[in-house]
C-alpha cells in the first residue's frame, strides 16, 4: 500500500509492540508524518504521538521513546543507563539485572562494533501488568551476512538466515581467537535463562527464537528485507536467579 500511495494507513491499528512499532517510525521519520493516517483508536495514536515525543509529557518510567543512537560509543552512556532504571523493576527482571545488563550491553557492542551504521534507533516498553520487558534496536547497517562477507563468510540472498543462524551459533566475524559471541550469549541467556523471545531480521533473512530450544527461520521477499539489522527481545519475570557464566 505504501509502495503504491506514499501513504502509511494505521487507521486499523489496535495494537503496537516495539518489534513493529520501531520500524514504523523510522519509516515515518523518513517520509514525514503528515504521509501517516493516524489510528482510529485514540489510546493507540496518542501512544505514539508520545513515542516520538509530538506530545509533551513528564519523562515516562515504564518506557524508552523513539531513540537515535548518537555516532560516537562514548555518548551512549545515558541511553543505556535509562535502560538499566528500566530493567531495574523487580516485577520484571526479578533477581537478574545482572544478566538483562549483558544483553543491553551486547547488543549495543554489535551495533557500534559491526553494523557501520549511519542511523541506529532503539525503543523499549515494559509491561508491569505482563511482567515482560520489550527491547528493541535497529540499525541501516551492512547486515550481518554483510558483516560477514567482509571476512570471507559468504551467504546468497536466500542464505541470508544462515548467517543470523550461525552468529546465534557463535560464528564471529572478529579475528581476535575468543571474541565474538556477544549474539550467541545474547540468544541463550534470552531463549534458556529468561526463557523469552527474540526476534532478528537482516537483510533477506530472519530468525525467531523463543524459550527452550524453538528456533524457526525465515527467508524474505525483496519488499519485506530488512536494509540493516533489527534486534527484538522480550524478557519475561524470571523471580530463579540465571547463572550468566553458563552462558558466555
Amino acid at each position: 500500500m505504501f509502495e503504491q500511495t506514499g501513504t502509511i494507513d494505521l487507521s486499523d491499528e489496535s495494537f503496537l509492540y516495539p518489534t513493529t512499532l520501531l520500524p514504523l517510525l523510522i519509516l515515518i521519520e523518513r517520509i514525514g508524518a503528515e504521509n501517516v493516517i493516524m489510528p482510529h483508536n485514540q489510546d493507540v495514536a496518542k501512544y505514539i504521538r508520545v513515542v516520538t515525543r509530538q506530545d509533551s509529557i513528564q519523562e515516562p518510567k515504564t518506557y524508552i521513546p523513539f531513540t537515535k543512537l548518537p555516532k560516537e560509543h562514548d555518548e551512549m552512556e545515558p541511553i543505556l543507563q535509562r535502560i538499566r532504571e528500566l530493567g531495574r523493576d523487580v516485577e520484571i527482571i526479578g533477581y537478574n539485572l545482572d544478566a538483562f545488563i549483558l544483553i543491553v550491553n551486547e547488543m549495543v557492542e554489535n551495533i557500534y562494533e559491526h553494523s557501520e551504521f549511519n542511523m541506529a534507533y532503539m525503543c523499549a516498553q515494559r509491561y508491569p501488568t505482563l511482567a515482560i520487558l520489550d527491547l528493541c534496536f535497529a540499525d541501516d547497517g551492512i547486515t550481518i551476512p554483510g558483516s560477514f562477507k567482509k571476512c570471507g563468510f559468504r551467504y546468497d540472498e536466500n542464505e541470508h538466515y544462515k548467517a543470523i543462524h550461525d552468529a546465534l551459533m557463535g560464528l564471529s566475524s572478529k579475528k581476535e581467537s575468543g571474541r565474538g559471541t556477544g549474539l550467541r550469549s545474547t540468544g541463550q541467556i534470552v531463549q534458556k535463562g529468561f526463557n523469552g523471545e527474540m526476534f532478528i531480521a537482516s537483510g533477506f533473512g530472519a530468525v525467531y527464537i523463543a524459550g527452550g530450544t524453538h528456533r524457526m527461520p525465515f527467508i524474505l521477499s525483496y519488499d519485506n528485507r530488512f536494509d540493516g539489522t533489527l534486534i527484538s527481545i522480550r524478557v519475561p519475570l524470571r523471580p530463579q536467579k540465571i547463572n550468566i557464566y553458563e552462558f558466555v
